[in-house]
């Protein structure tokens, strides 16, 4: 079956989702080792500080070429900032504002100073004030982690699988955990001193896998309220979507992920392999979940229909 032909958004909105979550997600983690001063994991921190503003900016730039105002009438865009009661709005505002200040924070807790006089000075600046940027930078994610899962709540007039308070919350822990993955991946095997040991924070990871299948539990449950809802929680777990939720979404980003972290747990360089497989597998099931939730309204709709 060809997904494209049954969503109302296609992949590149599914890949906004994704990028979006995943940055916002990437911050909190390196705001939260900052905050907590865990100097030792300072290479995710700057690993997930760095990947936030482009992750943000490439899935933003999708979503504007997969709209046909965007590639056909880009100065309609401004639109995007003064339509008060949209959604949109508020989530077009904190992204324009976020990406640059996460380009500054990521610089702010490196150690890169650019040759060019202005620049190094600028991060100067924000290093010096790196606790008030971290707070803005704090806020800019949460709200934009939350955002992704709103703006289908809001256009869920009519789709079950949308219209739950649940799909915020699971789309606010996925993006914790794929932007550890991802942090943790990059701090790691790219950044100077990111190859020490990662057992603490395979716990941290655990802990939100676990929690990301309580809210994947609780968004079909509250999907299941009405008929509608009920024949599109079927079509996810035992109909034309089951292969997409059981291999790619619970597989993949969840149980592997968790086999890899127990056993890398006993330690060995293989463990610490298995390890970045598992990341990779949450990242992959993060973007086949917004695949899946973007999917699962389209039978419901025919169905109310």
């Amino acid at each position: 079956m060809n997904l494209n032909e049954i969503m109302v958004w296609e992949w590149p909105v599914a890949a906004y989702l994704f990028l979006g979550g995943a940055g916002a997600g990437a911050m909190l983690v390196a705001v939260a080792i900052r905050t907590l001063r865990r100097t030792v994991y300072d290479p995710v921190a700057i690993a997930g500080a760095a990947l936030a503003g482009p992750t943000l900016a490439a899935g933003t730039a999708l979503l504007i070429l997969d709209l046909g105002v965007g590639r056909w009438e880009p100065w309609r865009l401004i639109y995007l900032y003064t339509h008060t009661s949209s959604v949109m709005m508020w989530g077009t505002w904190i992204i324009t504002v976020f990406i640059p200040v996460a380009l500054l924070y990521a610089g702010a807790i490196s150690a890169w100073r650019p040759r060019w006089k202005p620049g190094a000075t600028l991060l100067e600046w924000a290093a010096n004030h790196e606790v008030h940027l971290r707070a803005i930078s704090a806020a800019l994610a949460a709200g934009t982690a939350i955002y992704t899962g709103f703006l289908l709540f809001e256009a869920g007039q009519g789709f079950p699988v949308w219209r739950t308070v649940a799909l915020p919350l699971l789309f606010f822990v996925s993006a914790l955990s794929t932007g550890l993955s991802a942090a943790v991946i990059i701090g790691r095997w790219w950044v100077p001193g990111g190859e020490r040991s990662m057992h603490p924070m395979m716990r941290a990871h655990l802990t939100l896998i676990v929690a990301e299948l309580a809210a994947l539990a609780a968004w079909l449950q509250t999907t299941s309220a009405s008929d509608a809802g009920r024949a599109a929680a079927h079509n996810v777990f035992a109909g034309s979507l089951a292969p997409l939720f059981w291999g790619g979404v619970v597989f993949v980003g969840l149980v592997w992920p968790i086999l890899s972290h127990i056993y890398a747990h006993n330690g060995g360089r293989l463990g610490q392999h298995l390890v970045v497989s598992g990341d990779g597998g949450v990242l992959v099931g993060g973007y086949c979940l917004r695949v899946l939730v973007l999917a699962a309204a389209v039978p419901t709709l025919a169905r109310q229909l």
